[in-house]
């Protein structure tokens, strides 16, 4: 009979250690595994594969370690890349795969949408209560369906009635259908000035305006071309 007193046994695996103890370590599990074959019974001693049994499930544990530190370590050094490459978008312009928009002075908001194939384009406007403020019917300037491809419009901030729509948030769902009423394919996207980094729960959000975006929200990524130098008058 193995007896290891009150020290855990190892019964085809890791055992439990010594009374109190949540984990097994290195040392602790030679010295269970040790003191276990001191006082097996020599008439009936602990089983190769039993024994096989424990150094393998210790060796998997030990792995697992290795590679849940290994992946928390990869886990911060990425964060920490995406962190830096982030604040090299500040002062940029970008698109961003998003229907939100925010008004904000009355001024207009630009937006942009790519279509799958020709289709006649509807926006919709909605305020944050999901309530209709604004439906607009985009066509060719000849009235025709517009081509595929990569489009935009803007929206003036006025309502139905032609009234300024008061400053906040809204969306703006873009529908597409061809001559057979058929849907098409479309994707929305905001263009937005990048005024700032805000990191958070160790995600990396831009700032545009009042709106933030996560990195992956970000579809495309344009240059600010520096101002011209002013002439001095000779």
């Amino acid at each position: 009979m193995n007896e290891i007193g009150n020290i855990g046994t190892l019964p085809g695996g890791i055992g439990t250690g010594p009374v109190g103890s949540d984990e097994v370590g290195k040392d602790q599990f030679l010295q269970l595994l040790v003191t276990q074959l001191k006082h097996q019974d020599p008439l009936s001693p602990i089983a190769n594969e039993d024994f096989l049994a424990q150094l393998a499930q210790f060796s998997s544990v030990e792995q697992l370690r290795d590679i849940n530190s290994g992946t928390q370590t990869g886990l911060l050094l990425q964060q920490s890349i995406t962190n830096s490459l982030a604040t090299s978008l500040i002062g940029k312009d970008v698109l961003v795969g998003t229907d939100a928009v925010t008004i904000a002075g009355g001024e207009p908001v630009d937006f942009y949408y790519s279509l799958g194939g020709e289709a006649r384009v509807t926006a919709t406007v909605y305020d944050s209560s999901g309530t209709v403020v604004r439906t607009i019917n985009i066509e060719d300037d000849t009235g025709l369906p517009l081509p595929e491809g990569e489009h935009s419009f803007t929206w003036d901030g006025l309502d139905e009635y032609g009234e300024p729509v008061p400053d906040g948030s809204y969306s703006v769902e873009v529908t597409a259908e061809d001559d057979n009423g058929l849907p098409v394919q479309v994707y929305s996207y905001l263009s937005g000035h990048v005024d700032g980094i805000r990191f958070a729960g160790g995600t990396a959000y831009i700032v545009i305006g009042e709106m933030e975006f996560t990195l992956a929200d970000i579809v495309e990524i344009r240059d600010v071309p520096a101002p011209s130098p002013a002439l001095n008058a000779g």
